[in-house]
């Protein structure tokens, strides 16, 4: 415990810079002079013993012990900033966080009126959003770092209870002087013999 002699704010500025990929950005982000952030890092990366950052005239880039870590100040900052929500009279739901797992369209579309609409009945809880794809948000809940999910995939999984709540239709782009160009519905088996331009075998649109 001797060698943990750096603090939240240390932590927050490696973050920050990490993601911004820019230390003027990332002091404008924490409100703080470049010069202050920059001492903030430096510190971190002295009592850890390694550099994190590369600094170059253009861009700030990370070093592999940097990435690494990065990943553990990530997890370390979300793991505090959870247990302060949760002091004071979370069973009343007066604070705390609910963390929801959304698809992009549902986190552009709708998710942001829900969020109103949620804070404006529980002003002090906080909502944080997981922005990934379908298969990273069935992974979050199913993992428990999300208390639900907002996805098009996961009733296969016996483990998650699913419930439809909306649809979302799929479009199929055509050249204009495709010979099906005019029409306004296909069928799925009539795309069975087509040349498509489909997403990677990891998407869960694919799936």
């Amino acid at each position: 415990m001797s060698r943990i002699n750096f603090g939240l704010e240390d932590l927050q500025a490696f973050v920050a810079t990490a993601e911004k990929g820019s230390f003027r950005m990332a002091a404008e982000a924490l409100h703080i002079s470049q010069p202050a952030l920059s001492r903030r890092i430096e510190k971190l990366e002295m009592t850890l013993g390694s550099r994190l950052l590369e600094r170059t005239t253009r861009r700030v880039g990370m070093t592999n012990i940097g990435r690494q870590f990065l990943e553990e100040a990530r997890a370390a900052l979300d793991i505090l900033d959870s247990a302060v929500l949760r002091l004071g009279d979370e069973a009343a739901l007066h604070r705390g966080m609910v963390t929801v797992a959304a698809i992009p369209s549902a986190a552009l579309h709708f998710l942001p009126d829900a969020i109103h609409r949620f804070g404006s009945q529980h002003p002090g809880v906080r909502v944080r959003v997981v922005d990934e794809s379908a298969n990273a948000v069935l992974a979050s809940v199913m993992s428990g770092e999300s208390d639900f999910g907002l996805n098009f995939m996961g009733a296969q999984e016996p483990n998650i209870e699913f419930r439809a709540i909306r649809t979302e239709p799929y479009r199929l782009a055509l050249r204009r002087e495709h010979p099906w160009s005019g029409r306004d519905c296909i069928a799925w088996e009539e795309l069975a013999d087509q040349r498509m331009v489909s997403v990677s075998k990891q998407s869960g649109n694919r799936a």
